[in-house]
C-alpha cells in the first residue's frame, strides 16, 4: 500500500479476501483473524520462487527479457516457439488476451503438422511408385533388350525415384532416353512438314494487308490553277490542304495547312508573283509564289467563301461568299499589296461558280440570274459600282467561262446542259444535254479552239463547231478543269482526291500527280529501307518515302514501259530498264539521268534488273554491264551463249558476296555462273516450266524461284537441284 492509500497488487497468488459487502456489514478484519501480520506467509508456498521463500534478494534474472523458446538447446518447431514466447511476455498487452486466443493458434499449428505429415506421406508414396517403375522396367529390359521406358514413365523415374541405380538400371534409362529423344525429333520433323504443307495450301488464299500508295490530297480537290508561266500548279481540297506542285516534274514543292476548313478556291495574280486561296473558314490567305510563304490573311466574310479572282490588271483581289440568307451574301474587293477592303458588293456566289472578267476591261460579271435580288450582274471592279447587265439571264449556269478573246461564253447547268453563246452579240448558239450529272467545270484552251466541260465525265469540244471531240471517263466526279498555258495539257480535279493530267494532242491520259497511270511492272527497295521505287506501263519511275507514303520524285525518260528496277548499295543510285532493253542509271540526289545504255548489238527485250552487292555491276536480261561506264562484261543473248536458249531471261540475282550470279528464263532453264570468270558452274532445266523470278538466300546455299504457273520452288545451289514446292499462287508470279 502506498502512502496515499493506493493499493498495488503484484501477484494475485497471495491476495486474501478480508471482508464481504453482500447481505451483511463489513466486519473488522482484525476480529476475523486474517489481518496481514509481520512474518506471515500468505499464499501457497510451493509456487513461491526459492529465493523469495528463503528471504533472499530477488535473482536479477527475473528482470531479464524472456528468452525465445528453444534457445536453451531444446529443438521445437518455430511456429510453437512463437506461441510460447508470446505467452511468456512480461507486458500484459503483449501476451494472449485469453486462453481461447492461444487455443486458436495451437489448433492452426496442429493443422500444419497434419498437412506436413500428409505431404511427406505423398512424397514417400511417389518415390515408392517411381522405384517400383524403375525396378519393373529394369527386369523387363534384362529379359528383352528391346524394352524401353515410355517418356512419361521416364520423367516420373527421373523426378521421384531415390533407389540406388546399378548397371542394369542405368543402361535401361540411357537407352530409353535415347529412344525418346529420337521419337521427339521425328515428331518435330513431322510437325514442321505439316506446317509447311499447311502454309503452301494457305498461300493460295493468303490475305495481305495493303496500302495503296497515292500522293497528294486525301479528299475532293475543288480547284487547281496554273501559274501564268505554267511552271507551278496549285491545288486546294476538302482535306484543308493547299499543295504547290512543280508541274513538269509532278513533284510536290510545298504543302500548307493554314486553313481550318475546306479550301474551295484558288487564283494566281496575272504577274505570277502571288496566289490566293479561300476557304469555308471565311478567310482568304495570300501567298508569295516565289518564296512559297504566307503574305497576308484577309478576314471579314460572314459565311464560307466560294469564289476568288484577281482583276486582269492585277490591282484588285475579289472574294465572294455564298450564304442562304441574302443579307449575308457579299463580294469583297481588296487592294493588292496593302490588302485593305475598299468596296463590298451585296451579291454572293454559289458552290463551284466563277467570276468572269472580259478581256482588257474592269468589268466583273456574275454568270447567274441576279434579277431576283434587284441588282445588276455586272460591276466595275475598280470602284465596286454597278454597270449595265452584260450577262443574259437565260444563260444562267452552274459554271461558265469566257473564251480568251471574250467573244464566246460556254456554261454548264445543274442538269448537265452545255450552253454555247456569242457573248458580243448576246446570242445563244446552242444548248446540248451532254452530261448526266450536275455540271461543275468549264475551261477554254489558251487559243480558244477547245472547250472542256466536266460533270460525271469530261467532254472535249471543238469551240468553233460546238461538236464533241472526245469523252474521257473517270470513276470519280469532276470538280474543276484547267488547260496549261501552252495548251498541251488538260488538268482535272476529282472527288476522290485525284488530279489527272490529259494529253490534249495524243487524246490520252498522261502522267498524273497521285499514282501510276497504268499497271506497275517493277518495284525495288533502297538498302536503307527509307525509299522504294515503282515503275510500269506509264514509262515513268516514281520514288516514294517509305515512312510518309509521299512521292518524293518522278523520273521520266524511258520511251516504253519500264520492266525492271534496282537500287545501288549507296541508296542514291537507281537503275531502270525498259521493255526495249534500255538501261538508265539515275542520280537520285540530283534527280537526273546519269547514264543510258543498251545491248551493243541490237535491242533486246528485257524483263529484270539487278545490282551487284558492291554496286559495280548491273545485270539485265541481255547481259551484265559496268554500272559506271555501261561497258558490257557478259552477254546472255543466244548468239554468243546458245545454252541460254532464245527465250528471254525473266529473273536475275547476285549472291550476297557477289561471287555468283543466277538467272532463270521462261523455258525452264536455271543456271549459276561465277562473276570472276563468267563460267557456268551449275545448270538445271525443268522445261516446260516457265521461270519468272529468282532470288538467292543470304547464305548463298539456297534459291527460290517463282513461275508463270504460280509455283514457288526452293532449290539447293550446290548442286543446283529443286528441293520442294513451298507454295502456289493462283496467278502468275
Amino acid at each position: 500500500m502506498q502512502a496515499g492509500g493506493h493499493v498495488k497488487v503484484f501477484d494475485f497468488g497471495i491476495a486474501k479476501w478480508v471482508g464481504a459487502t453482500i447481505g451483511e456489514e463489513l466486519r473488522d478484519a482484525t476480529d476475523a483473524g486474517i489481518q496481514t501480520r509481520m512474518g506471515a506467509t500468505p499464499g501457497t508456498l510451493k509456487y513461491m520462487s526459492p529465493e523469495q521463500a528463503r528471504g533472499e534478494k530477488l535473482d536479477p534474472r527475473t528482470e531479464d527479457e524472456i528468452s525465445p523458446a528453444g534457445k536453451d538447446g531444446h529443438i521445437i518447431p518455430t511456429a510453437l516457439s512463437l506461441i510460447l514466447t508470446r505467452a511468456l511476455q512480461k507486458k500484459r498487452d503483449e501476451r494472449y488476451a485469453s486462453a481461447g486466443e492461444m487455443l486458436t493458434d495451437l489448433n492452426e499449428l496442429k493443422s500444419l503438422i497434419e498437412v506436413s505429415r500428409q505431404e511427406k506421406g505423398e512424397k514417400l508414396f511417389r518415390a515408392r511408385n517411381a522405384n517400383e517403375l524403375l525396378t519393373e522396367f529394369a527386369v523387363l529390359y534384362d529379359s528383352d533388350k528391346n524394352t524401353r521406358i515410355p517418356l512419361g514413365a521416364l520423367w516420373t523415374i527421373w523426378r521421384f525415384a531415390d533407389l540406388k541405380r546399378g548397371t542394369l538400371e542405368r543402361e535401361t534409362i540411357r537407352k530409353s532416353l535415347l529412344n525418346g529423344l529420337a521419337k521427339f525429333a521425328l515428331l518435330v520433323l513431322v510437325v514442321a512438314g505439316i506446317t509447311m504443307a499447311a502454309a503452301a495450301v494457305m498461300s493460295v488464299s493468303e490475305a495481305w494487308e495493303e496500302k495503296v500508295m497515292r500522293d497528294g490530297h486525301t479528299a475532293a480537290v475543288r480547284r487547281a490553277v496554273f501559274s501564268p508561266d505554267g511552271r507551278l500548279l496549285v491545288s486546294v481540297s476538302e482535306d484543308k490542304q493547299v499543295i504547290v506542285w512543280d508541274f513538269a516534274r509532278r513533284e510536290r514543292l510545298a504543302t500548307f495547312n493554314d486553313h481550318t476548313d475546306w479550301v474551295s478556291a484558288v487564283a494566281f495574280s496575272p504577274d505570277g508573283k502571288r496566289f490566293a486561296t479561300a476557304s469555308y473558314d471565311r478567310t482568304v490567305i495570300v501567298w508569295d509564289a516565289l518564296k512559297l510563304r504566307k503574305e497576308a490573311v484577309l478576314r471579314g466574310h460572314r459565311d464560307k467563301i466560294t469564289a476568288l479572282a484577281f482583276s486582269p490588271d492585277g490591282k484588285v483581289l475579289v472574294s465572294a461568299n455564298g450564304a442562304a440568307a441574302p443579307e449575308d451574301r457579299a463580294t469583297f474587293l481588296w487592294r493588292v499589296g496593302s490588302w485593305e477592303q475598299f468596296a463590298q458588293i451585296p451579291l454572293g456566289v454559289n458552290e463551284i461558280q466563277s467570276l468572269l472578267f472580259p478581256e482588257g476591261s474592269q468589268r466583273m460579271i456574275y454568270h447567274t440570274d441576279t434579277s431576283s435580288f434587284h441588282l445588276p450582274n455586272t460591276w466595275d471592279v475598280s470602284t465596286g459600282q454597278p454597270l449595265d447587265n452584260q450577262f443574259d439571264p437565260t444563260w444562267d449556269s452552274q459554271n461558265a467561262a469566257l473564251s480568251p478573246n471574250s467573244a464566246q461564253l460556254v456554261g454548264v447547268t445543274g442538269e448537265g446542259e452545255v450552253i454555247f453563246a456569242d457573248f458580243i452579240r448576246r446570242q445563244t448558239l446552242s444548248r446540248q444535254k451532254a452530261h448526266q450529272d450536275n455540271g461543275r467545270a468549264v475551261a477554254f484552251s489558251p487559243d480558244g479552239r477547245l472547250v472542256a466541260t466536266g460533270a460525271e465525265n469530261i467532254i472535249l469540244w471543238d469551240a468553233l463547231t460546238r461538236r464533241k471531240i472526245t469523252t474521257i471517263d473517270y470513276p470519280s466526279i469532276i470538280w474543276s478543269a484547267t488547260f496549261s498555258p501552252d495548251g498541251r495539257w488538260l488538268v482535272t480535279t476529282h472527288g476522290d482526291g485525284a488530279i489527272r493530267v490529259w494529253d490534249v494532242i495524243e487524246r490520252q491520259r498522261a502522267i498524273g500527280f497521285n499514282e501510276h497511270e497504268g499497271p506497275v511492272r517493277a518495284v525495288a527497295w533502297a538498302r536503307d529501307g527509307k525509299r522504294f521505287a515503282s515503275a510500269g506501263e506509264d514509262r515513268v519511275v516514281m520514288i516514294w518515302n517509305a515512312e510518309t507514303g509521299r512521292r518524293e520524285m518522278l523520273l521520266a525518260g524511258h520511251p516504253t514501259r519500264v520492266t525492271g528496277l534496282a537500287f545501288a548499295p549507296d541508296n542514291q543510285t537507281l537503275a531502270s530498264v525498259d521493255f526495249d532493253g534500255t538501261v538508265i542509271i539515275w542520280d537520285i540526289t540530283q534527280q537526273h539521268e546519269r547514264l543510258r545504255f543498251g545491248h551493243p548489238g541490237r535491242g533486246v527485250m528485257s524483263y529484270c534488273l539487278a545490282f551487284s552487292p558492291d554496286g559495280h555491276l548491273v545485270g539485265t536480261s541481255h547481259g551484265v554491264y559496268e554500272s559506271e561506264t555501261g561497258r558490257q562484261l557478259f552477254d546472255f543473248t543466244p548468239e554468243l551463249n546458245p545454252a541460254f536458249n532464245a527465250s528471254a531471261i525473266y529473273g536475275l540475282a547476285f549472291s550476297a558476296d557477289g561471287r555468283l550470279l543466277t538467272a532463270a528464263n521462261s523455258q525452264g532453264l536455271e543456271f549459276i555462273c561465277e562473276t570472276s570468270t563468267w563460267h557456268t558452274v551449275e545448270q538445271a532445266n525443268l522445261s516446260p516450266r516457265q521461270f519468272i523470278s529468282v532470288s538467292f538466300a543470304p547464305d548463298g546455299n539456297q534459291l527460290i524461284t517463282g513461275e508463270d504457273g504460280g509455283i514457288v520452288q526452293s532449290w539447293t545451289s550446290h548442286p543446283l537441284r529443286p528441293t520442294a514446292v513451298i507454295g502456289r499462287h493462283t496467278a502468275r508470279i
